[in-house]
């Protein structure tokens, strides 16, 4: 197909546009670690290798190395993922010319992965999602290279990819089923001498799970896990009276499928209010889930057979993994693998025999549910880390501590109060970050006695027993505007909040001096 300059052009923009919001936050205007982020950073510096396989062997190893190497610093810690994310958007325009025929099906596959804002997030973020995502999509692409080459080197290269993002990504074993049904079924009718090789692909695969299995998943009590998460983040079904197990399950895949819209959560626009704004995700949500459902019945009724086994099962597979209480499900930070096959199937509700829609046509579904959307309703363009995830700048809170409070000479050290989700980050950031602790670690160490409280419940109790009589406290906290609040208005008879100076805006955490 001879190439089109007003397709090419549009493609191009989206990818240079989702390349250079994955760049920002992490090469330029960059944010600090977030308490989930610190607290991996510490054991992976400070426990052996094989404490910490609940996250992927290959992923932590690697990512070990490199901190050893040039240091435990959020670029560093962050780069697997972040080269993860680049990878996604470089690839999708690939993946888009294997699975689709029609440019507009393409143009908006690119355009969903490039500015998914989860998928950009977490990819400046030291957890595997955004590595999980990129090993879906690559395994996927060699698979469907494959199927329409069926060269043996095609083959291979797909068989060593499998197991290898297994080592990166724990939820490669949802794809595993479609993927070695699809193929083991093409190489019986096509290429039987290939049987043998699919069958020893799968082997190691399933030696591979059975060392995690052994290592780790077996010591997992699934159900105590499940009931906590459950309870938590409302990822595992628990019986009540809200609704039935069925119902719960669609609301969750209904999230699912309609992830390609999930930045209308966020819509914030200088035209009106949040609320006004945001009032119109659901509508959104609607058009996404429509999309949804036609791109499943495309499927079918274009006879793509294959692509409807290697999308559908990995659904099958969690939903299965979910009901016996072994993996999350939803539109959840774990499964952002899942965006890659919600875009998959969104496009392909716009696929065609044939490639038959004017260059200008070809645009329009692209520019009307994601371009639009992102320039008219956004605001931020991701410049701080907020879809299924958290941000933070304790480095700021670090500095202004010690501007704030003088060195003791000749009295004792002046009480920090550090909250539970800020302990960690405090820790990392005094002690081991690189240049951080290298900055601040002796002051602070002079300067302050650190104590960490496990719930607010606990410090609100003891606060007032631990600020001195004469002189002040220091209460470090990601408690949001009105736990503080409340904090300070139950004890206001007695202690003094002075926060007006020493806020973090937009960040995390907060620090206030208190005294009597």
């Amino acid at each position: 197909m001879r190439l089109d300059p007003v397709r090419f052009t549009a493609t191009t923009v989206v990818v240079l546009l989702g390349l250079f919001l994955r760049a920002r936050g992490y090469l330029f205007d960059r944010h600090g670690l977030w308490l989930d982020e610190a607290s991996w950073a510490l054991m992976l510096m400070r426990d052996p290798l094989i404490t910490l396989l609940i996250r992927p062997i290959g992923f932590m190893s690697v990512t070990k190395v490199l901190a050893l190497v040039f240091g435990p610093s959020e670029p560093v810690l962050r780069s697997l993922s972040w080269l993860a994310g680049v990878g996604v958007v470089l690839l999708a325009p690939a993946l888009s010319r294997r699975l689709f025929r029609a440019p507009a099906a393409r143009l908006l596959f690119v355009a969903i992965l490039a500015l998914h804002p989860a998928a950009i997030d977490l990819s400046k973020e030291f957890k595997p999602y955004s590595v999980s995502l990129f090993g879906h999509l690559i395994v996927l692409y060699l698979v469907v290279r494959y199927l329409q080459t069926q060269r043996a080197a095609h083959l291979v290269a797909a068989l060593i990819a499998a197991p290898v993002a297994g080592l990166f990504a724990q939820d490669m074993v949802m794809a595993y089923p479609g993927i070695f049904l699809v193929l083991g079924w093409d190489t019986l009718r096509h290429q039987r001498h290939r049987v043998a090789w699919v069958i020893g692909g799968a082997a190691v695969i399933f030696l591979v799970l059975f060392a995690q299995y052994w290592f780790i998943w077996r010591n997992l009590v699934a159900g105590d896990e499940a009931t906590y998460w459950g309870h938590k983040y409302d990822v595992f079904y628990v019986k009540g009276p809200r609704h039935s197990h069925l119902a719960w399950w669609f609301d969750h895949y209904r999230a699912i499928a309609t992830s390609p819209g999930l930045r209308s959560k966020y819509w914030d626009a200088s035209f009106a209010t949040k609320d006004q704004v945001r009032s119109f995700a659901p509508v959104d949500g609607m058009i996404w889930l429509l999309i949804h459902a036609v791109g499943i019945v495309s499927l079918f009724a274009l006879r793509r057979f294959r692509e409807a086994v290697l999308l559908l099962l990995p659904f099958a597979t969690i939903s299965l993994l979910n009901t016996t209480g072994h993996w999350p499900f939803g539109m959840f930070r774990t499964n952002l693998f899942l965006v890659g096959y919600a875009a998959v199937i969104a496009a392909m509700a716009f696929e065609e025999t044939e490639a038959r829609a004017t260059r200008w046509a070809a645009l329009v579904p692209a520019t009307v549910l994601v371009l639009l959307p992102f320039v008219a309703l956004d605001q931020s363009w991701n410049a701080r880390k907020h879809v299924l995830t958290y941000d933070a700048d304790l480095p700021l809170v670090l500095e202004a501590l010690v501007a704030h409070e003088p060195v003791p000479h000749d009295k004792e050290k002046t009480l920090l109060i550090v909250s539970r989700r800020t302990c960690d980050t405090y820790e990392y950031y005094s002690a081991l970050h690189p240049t951080t602790s290298r900055k601040y670690h002796r002051i602070l160490k002079k300067t302050f006695d650190v104590r960490c409280f496990m719930s607010p419940e606990e410090l609100s109790s003891t606060l007032p027993s631990l600020v001195p009589e004469r002189g002040h406290a220091w209460l470090l906290t990601d408690m949001g505007g009105p736990e503080l609040r409340a904090l300070e208005k139950r004890h206001r008879s007695t202690l003094v909040f002075d926060r007006r100076a020493f806020a973090m805006p937009h960040k995390l955490e907060e620090l206030t001096r208190v005294a009597r």
